[in-house]
């Protein structure tokens, strides 16, 4: 037979009370959340000024002014050591409804101050672009002929960058 002392099996006793204590109030958080990076070559890139700007939908805020919406704008830091730089749009730029009588909203986009388009457009001389230079994109909705319909539009406007070998 095992002999416990009283001042033991108290000791004991309080143990197991906090432990079952502790794990019946115990409160727990747990957060996760993705991180990503991007390592530019120093040869060639094309980046927002500010990192958030591709990750979050951009917004036209409607100018009740004017009856028209306010352009996106942005900063993009841009280089490239061997050549100029081309930008073209992959499809054309519209923002769509879900209304079936509301037209679609052409958008003119620019970068660089040059008007893009389906086909390559300089947007970067060569002298310029080896050096590394800050130039703004820029995001405007054209007023269809029957005029700005209520409703919600989106879009997706999509850049290809290229670095041309000279």
């Amino acid at each position: 037979m095992i002999r416990v002392s009283k001042q033991s099996l108290r000791w004991a006793m309080a143990v197991v009370l906090f432990a079952t204590h502790s794990v019946v109030y115990a409160i727990r958080e747990e957060k996760e959340f993705e991180v990503a990076v991007h390592i530019p070559t120093v040869d060639f890139y094309v980046l927002p000024a500010d990192p958030a700007f591709l990750q979050n939908m951009q917004h036209m805020k409607w100018d009740f002014n004017s009856a028209t919406f306010l352009p996106v704008n942005a900063l993009f830091n841009v280089r490239s050591t061997n050549s100029y730089i081309t930008a073209r749009l992959a499809q054309e730029a519209k923002l769509t409804s879900e209304r079936l009588d509301a037209s679609d909203i052409a958008l003119k986009v620019s970068f660089n101050y040059q008007p893009l388009s389906l086909t390559d457009t300089e947007v970067v001389s060569s002298a310029v672009a080896q050096g590394g230079i800050q130039v703004p994109l820029r995001i405007e909705a054209v007023e269809p002929a029957g005029g700005f319909l209520p409703g919600t539009y989106y879009g997706t406007v999509t850049i290809i960058f290229d670095a041309q070998i000279i």
